[in-house]
């Protein structure tokens, strides 16, 4: 016989004189599996529309052409946290050695923040190709050099 002692769930919390019978053991189980099963299947019910939103489109993955000039805005479609820019099949930094400076072919910017070579400005990111050689130790920026392609990654 099932106790008039029950939890929260509605499972039974059987006292030391019950005499719990079979069926008690069969109910409480399938209380537990439709509670639970309920739950696991509830798509909405831990993360919020934001947060879902972010999750679903947290990062943009793009790329351009670069066209030499000194500087190249390009207009994102999220405005974000933060952004990684790299010149495709070329190292983040390349030395030359007979010119003695640093050619960079990467950024990162931040919101307000920038590496030199990239700037993010709410959903635009900016990046620069120097256009003159550097002194001795000197790094020239190369994320606009004409004809070479680069990509970035956005994060929301």
């Amino acid at each position: 016989m099932p106790t008039s002692h029950k939890t929260g769930l509605g499972l039974n919390a059987w006292v030391g004189s019950d005499c719990p019978m079979r069926q008690d053991f069969v109910d409480d189980n399938t209380l537990l599996d439709e509670l639970i099963s309920t739950h696991i299947n509830n798509q909405e019910q831990h993360l919020s529309a934001a947060d879902r939103a972010l999750l679903e489109s947290g990062i943009v993955i793009g790329r351009y052409t670069g066209d030499g000039a000194a500087s190249k805005k390009i207009a994102l479609e999220i405005q974000p946290k933060f952004v990684m820019v790299f010149m495709m099949m070329n190292p983040a930094v390349l030395y030359d050695q007979g010119k003695n400076y640093s050619l960079v072919c990467s950024g990162f910017a931040l919101a307000g923040i920038s590496s030199g070579a990239v700037a993010l400005s709410g959903s635009t990111l900016t990046v620069y190709q120097s256009a003159s050689e550097p002194s001795a130790g000197g790094q020239k920026n190369n994320l606009n050099a004409k004809g070479s392609s680069y990509f970035y990654a956005v994060f929301r």
